[in-house]
Parts: C-alpha cells; sequence; structure tokens
C-alpha cells in the first residue's frame, strides 16, 4: 500500500501449490510485478474490527488519488494479528511517483488526517519492506491474482553468503515437482530492504482454503521422487543456510484493498460494499 503512516517436510509444505503475487496498478489483469512494497501492522488485541473500520475509510480516500499505485490487502489468519499491503509496480522509481501522488493530493491528506491520529489506538508499529522478483528462481504460470482469495506467505531467511545455497535448493524442488509429474507454480522474491537478514519471500494462493489439502496430497509423491543428491542438498540446505522459516495463511481484504474500478469488475468477490450513510 503506497501510503504514509506515522524440515524438508516443511519446504514441500511451503512451495508446492498454485502461487500468485499480485499486482496491482492500471490494468484490470494482475501479474507479477518486478518490484514489490510492503506495509504490514500488527493490530492490537481485540482492535481488529475498529482497525479494519479506520481502514476502510483509508482505502476509499486512496481509491480516489490519480496516479497512485493500487495495493491489495491481506488479513493474516495464523500468526500473530497482522494486515498487509501489497503494492507492486515496475521500479523504485514508479514507488517514488506513487508516493508523490499521495504526497501532493489535498483532499487525500484532509481526509486520511484524522485517520493516521487513530493508527495509534489500533497497532504498534507499521513495518515496510521492499523486494523484488526473482523470475530465475520461479517457475510456473501466473493466473490473475483476482482469481485468488487466500494465499500461504513463506519467508525464508538465509545465512549471509549462503544465498547460492537458498536458490539451488528452489531450482532443485522444482525439479523434483517436474519428476514427480507435480505442477509446480510458484513465486520467489528477494527482500532487499526492510528485514534484518538476508530473506526470500514465497507465495503461494487460490481461490479457496482446499488448495492447501492439495498440497498435502502432492507432498506423497514429491517425497518419493527425492533421489540421494537431492536428500545431500537439502540436509545442506537446512543445516547450514536457514535461519528461520516463518510460513502463514493470509485472506484477501476487498473492502480495505486499493483497487481500481476495472480491477474491482474482475470479479464479484473485489466488489466494493456502498460506503455506510453517516
Amino acid at each position: 500500500m503506497s501510503r504514509k503512516s506515522g524440515g524438508l517436510f516443511f519446504f514441500a509444505v511451503t512451495i508446492s501449490a498454485t502461487l500468485a503475487v499480485p499486482k496491482v496498478g492500471a490494468q484490470a489483469a494482475l501479474t507479477p510485478p518486478a518490484i514489490m512494497q510492503t506495509i504490514c501492522e500488527p493490530v492490537k488485541p481485540g482492535m481488529g474490527p475498529a482497525h479494519d473500520k479506520n481502514e476502510i475509510k483509508w482505502s476509499r480516500a486512496a481509491e480516489q488519488v490519480k496516479g497512485a499505485a493500487s495495493a491489495l490487502a491481506l488479513v493474516a489468519n495464523t500468526g500473530p494479528s497482522t494486515t498487509c499491503w501489497l503494492t507492486s509496480l515496475d521500479s523504485y522509481a514508479a514507488i517514488g511517483k506513487s508516493n508523490a501522488a499521495y504526497d501532493g493530493d489535498a483532499a487525500y491528506g484532509k481526509a486520511v488526517a484524522p485517520l493516521i491520529a487513530a493508527e495509534a489506538q489500533y497497532v504498534g508499529d507499521a513495518r515496510v519492506a521492499i523486494a523484488r522478483l526473482r523470475t530465475d528462481l520461479s517457475a510456473g504460470t501466473m493466473p490473475s491474482v483476482l482469481t485468488r482469495w487466500v494465499t500461504e506467505w513463506s519467508e525464508f531467511r538465509i545465512r549471509p553468503g549462503q544465498e547460492a545455497l537458498f536458490e539451488a535448493a528452489v531450482k532443485a524442488y522444482a525439479a523434483v515437482g517436474a519428476r514427480a509429474g507435480v505442477k509446480m507454480e510458484f513465486r520467489v522474491y528477494e527482500v532487499r530492504q526492510g528485514v534484518p537478514a538476508q530473506a526470500y519471500w514465497i507465495f503461494s494462493s487460490d481461490a479457496s482454503w482446499a488448495a492447501f489439502d492439495q498440497m498435502l496430497a502432492n507432498d506423497t509423491k514429491l517425497m518419493g521422487a527425492f533421489n540421494a543428491d537431492d536428500q545431500k542438498l537439502f540436509a545442506d540446505f537446512f543445516s547450514k543456510a536457514v535461519v528461520s522459516i516463518n510460513a502463514n495463511i493470509w485472506t484477501y481484504n476487498s473492502e480495505l484493498s486499493i483497487l481500481t474500478a476495472e480491477q474491482r469488475a474482475t470479479d464479484p468477490f473485489f466488489k466494493r460494499k456502498p460506503a455506510a450513510k453517516p
């Protein structure tokens, strides 16, 4: 959201399903962006509904800003209570232009001033990060993200100097999928700013939670396709490269997202509800 605000089995579960990272912009068809900016807000206990009401007003104001990037909102279903906005653009320069559009819109500034003041009641902080798409590590086709309503977002933190081992593990895993006859679709992002260690994000998404059942069903095939070389590679990967792995399930939130009218028209899920009357 471009806005200003004050073991081996686990690896299989993490990246074996269809993945889509939202690209939100002027076009209705969303594809994976070259650069993705994220803003995540940990929500205080009991403040979820009040936070959502505040953010809905914010997103409606943001959708009126000409030249600003759109953003898809995700709400955590596992892990800490958190709301994130994923803003997708083609370059750092585009992020700067989007931020400038928000900063230069007087009506937006007036509308969000009281919303910014209210944020301290609902959230503890806001964490911002920027990541770039690694097409050389990603696999499969990319559906329109607006047909997907649930996603698994996994973060791999890697020891300095072990990036090549992570890359080798991802490529080997895709090769295992090909041997096992399992369709591999995932997108890998390398985090460039905003985290305290070298990190990669892997996203997997689908239209329903049933996708995670299929992910588990695929694991038997995948595990059976690992050869001796694969087993050694992944043993090295987990023992030498991995600092931590954190995977959580998120659902997309239409009301909190910032989308164009064309984007909202692509699927009934993203159609806005009428604004509540005062």
